[in-house]
């Protein structure tokens, strides 16, 4: 099976990469089935896509990681023998996930993509403050930054969805903005 395939792969790479893509891969991958389910999007696609999101990143590349990363999950998902229009699928949605004006979500399956994505930042706070704090001073540096951040994957999340995370996210403004 592809996506059994695929997620063997993508835990590979994380392996050998920052502990944190691990956490964040199966974080996003929990939650977009969970939303597939809620709005009734092809499932196989969120899946693949949600897998492959990051997968530039955990290979080191940065710059327009969206980008790399569609070409690198369209080779991948061709050499397994994914039907092509599954494929396209999975592209679009990979290139639509990272807030790139260019590439604006526009079906279901993108949107659950970009919300999985922003949702997963919220099951992991403690690993995001500590690699903040730890990467950037002052504190009160890392704590603005932190909140931007948390801001940034808020908006990220379709509105239909975010009231899987509102606690957590008032939460966290709560703690940082009164600092």
């Amino acid at each position: 099976m592809i996506i059994d395939k695929t997620k063997k792969y993508v835990l590979k790479l994380c392996e050998n990469s920052d502990i944190r893509w691990r956490y964040h891969i199966v974080s996003t991958v929990k939650y977009a089935k969970l939303l597939s389910d809620r709005f009734g999007a092809n499932t196989e696609v969120v899946e693949l896509a949600s897998w492959l999101h990051d997968i530039a990143s955990i290979k080191g590349i940065k710059i327009d990681h969206h980008i790399k990363g569609a070409q690198l999950a369209e080779e991948l998902l061709l050499k397994a023998g994914c039907d092509k229009k599954i494929i396209k699928e999975v592209v679009n949605c990979i290139l639509s996930h990272a807030e790139d004006e260019n590439f604006v979500p526009s079906n279901m399956e993108q949107k659950i993509v970009i919300s999985a994505d922003g949702l997963s930042d919220f099951d992991h706070f403690d690993l995001t403050s500590y690699r903040f704090f730890l990467l950037h001073s002052p504190p009160e540096k890392a704590r603005a930054m932190i909140l931007d951040k948390y801001e940034r994957a808020f908006l990220k999340i379709m509105p239909e969805a975010r009231d899987l995370v509102l606690p957590r996210y008032e939460a966290i403004k709560t703690l940082l903005e009164n600092e």
